[in-house]
């Protein structure tokens, strides 16, 4: 079974990275080499799939005012720092 990845082009990004894009577009599935990846059985992949699912629940939206460095920090992790911030809230209250 062939799949088809897109690649969305961010507006920066360094010409060696968009080299190596447009390398894995052009590369067949057969050229790939699998040798050092275990097999995965049925089992494997179901959790996977639960996994991925549990993550997309949808969470209520808020607006928390926090501390301006303490926003800076978690803003230098980079895209995705607000699920880091959830993470850690989430963590916290369970304890």
């Amino acid at each position: 079974m062939t799949k088809t990845v897109q690649f969305e082009k961010p507006a920066k990004m360094p010409k060696k990275v968009l080299k190596n894009i447009e390398t894995l577009k052009k590369m067949k599935d057969e050229d790939i080499d699998y040798s050092d990846i275990p097999p995965l059985d049925k089992s494997q992949l179901e959790l996977m799939a639960k996994v991925v699912k549990e993550r997309k629940e949808r969470m209520p939206s808020i607006t928390l005012r926090i501390p301006a460095n303490v926003l800076d920090r978690y803003k230098e992790l980079g895209k995705g720092y607000t699920n880091v911030m959830s993470h850690i809230l989430c963590k916290y209250i369970q304890e």
